[in-house]
């Protein structure tokens, strides 16, 4: 898209968003490609200018809007941050108690085996030695 289709898309001045798009470039906030005549803006540089343009005309001047959008994106890192750092510890934990389980399902099974085994009633017990002495006619 064009800077001047751009611009009219924000409602804003050539000129301004032009600037705008300089000083954000600079400063490493966004990083557009240019193709022939056209500005190739990511998703994340297209959210980030209309924050900008937002708090413009808002009021709040070019350099606080650019602090207020700074802030945000430090914050969400921090939160990417923090939120990995609880998924390492959760699969930490996943993985000690998975550990547990088969540690017990381990020893469960070595109590059966040392268990007696059940005994038969007396009814399979005379069942089972009358079949051996079964009479084949």
């Amino acid at each position: 898209m064009s800077i001047r289709k751009l611009a009219q898309e924000f409602d804003i001045p050539f000129s301004t968003l032009q600037k705008y798009m300089t000083k954000l470039k600079e400063i490493g906030l966004i990083n557009p490609r240019k193709e022939k005549h056209r500005v190739i803006l990511s998703m994340h540089d297209r959210k980030i200018l209309e924050s900008i343009i937002n708090y413009v005309k808002n009021g709040f001047s070019f350099n606080q809007a650019v602090q207020l959008v700074q802030d945000e994106n430090k914050s969400l890192v921090e939160e990417i941050r923090e939120l990995k750092r609880k998924i390492e510890q959760l699969e930490k934990e996943n993985k000690a108690l998975n550990e547990l389980i088969q540690m017990y399902l381990s020893r469960i099974d070595e109590i059966q085996k040392a268990l007696p085994q059940p005994r038969k009633s007396p009814w399979t017990w005379l069942k089972d030695l009358l079949s051996h002495f079964k009479i084949h006619r």
